[in-house]
């Protein structure tokens, strides 16, 4: 929706009207940019939505938490991915080549081969627990009770989500059954 002069359009009458580029309104609109707890794909601008609705209560995703410690090598014991190879200064930007320790310079593939860079790293996303209301508002409660987890997307009953840190067993709240 755009506002103009105190009224709402929609994007596809901003596009006719010209009052925004076709491609940008066809970007914000196609689906693919993400998708929901259920697996619903999500267009950019829905994403955007949620990004803002979620700033705005104070719910950070947990996307937004991740930290990585990589430790500073440029042997094959102990292999790196590719951006901190070019930060660490081991791959030559210009020429895209790789600097092993000697000073000798090989292909990337060749260093992918050797084990100095390395192509999948898995990184373990650990989000804060919310406490029910918070998660009942995200959506993040089903009809039957099971609360999914905002990473991975599995379902628990409430005793598992407790353990598994997916709630805060600890804040005392008032919900009001009529609501949910």
């Amino acid at each position: 929706m755009i506002i103009e002069e105190d009224k709402r359009i929609s994007l596809e009458d901003a596009v006719e009207q010209g009052l925004i580029d076709a491609k940008l309104a066809q970007q914000l609109l196609q689906p693919g940019a993400g998708r929901d707890i259920s697996g619903r794909a999500l267009s950019l601008l829905e994403v955007i939505q949620r990004e803002i609705n979620e700033a705005e209560s104070g719910y950070e995703t947990a996307e937004k938490r991740i930290k990585v410690t990589i430790e500073e090598s440029t042997d094959a014991d102990n292999p790196k991915n590719i951006a901190d190879a070019i930060s660490a200064g081991n791959v030559d930007t210009k020429t895209g080549l790789y600097r092993i320790r000697t000073g000798k310079t090989i292909t990337l593939a060749e260093a992918y081969e050797r084990g100095y860079l390395i192509r999948h790293e898995s990184v373990t996303i650990k989000s804060n627990a919310l406490c029910l209301s918070d998660a009942i508002g995200h959506g993040l409660v089903d009809t039957a009770g099971w609360i999914a987890d905002r990473n991975s997307g599995d379902k628990f009953r409430l005793d598992s989500a407790i353990a598994n840190q997916l709630i805060d067993p600890n804040v005392r709240e008032v919900v009001d059954a009529k609501m949910i």
